[in-house]
């Protein structure tokens, strides 16, 4: 069984249903879920994912109602959250300051931080400029050459 962490990108590409890539990302999950992968979601994309969807800019504005209903199916059909714990701060202290980002790089950081205090080592997401972390693999779920 794999543990698969989610970025908000992905969140959002598996929420619209508009086009063939998000299609084919909801088939990839599907598939990896019925093959024992489990997927988490770090809190922080959930406000991400949500503001995203929601802002009156997006090219599809949904409403909060239904941002809101998304998220709730997507964990009760196994996605589960993750949040800080204890060592949280020390691990992110850590790759802040190794890597000393700036602007978005500094969510990403965050992000990285999640999933190493909760033992995941690989992150779907389609940043090609995610934060690089020596315990955590960014990877483009629909580039996988095994199709994820």
């Amino acid at each position: 069984m794999s543990l698969i962490a989610l970025d908000t990108n992905v969140l959002v590409k598996a929420f619209r249903d508009d086009d063939a890539a998000g299609d084919a990302l909801r088939a990839l999950l599907a598939h990896r879920a019925s093959r024992g992968s489990s997927f988490a979601v770090p809190v922080f994309c959930v406000g991400e994912f949500w503001k995203i969807v929601t802002d009156r800019r997006a090219p599809i504005r949904v409403s909060p109602t239904k941002a809101f209903a998304w998220v709730d199916h997507l964990l009760t059909e196994g996605a589960f959250l993750i949040a800080p714990g204890s060592r949280y701060w020390q691990t992110l202290r850590s790759l802040l300051a190794a890597r000393l980002p700036a602007g978005t790089g500094v969510f990403d950081c965050e992000i990285a931080a999640l999933c190493s205090e909760h033992g995941i080592r690989e992150i779907w997401t389609f940043d090609r400029a995610f934060v690089k972390h020596p315990q955590l693999r960014a990877v483009d779920p629909l580039t996988r050459p095994e199709g994820g």
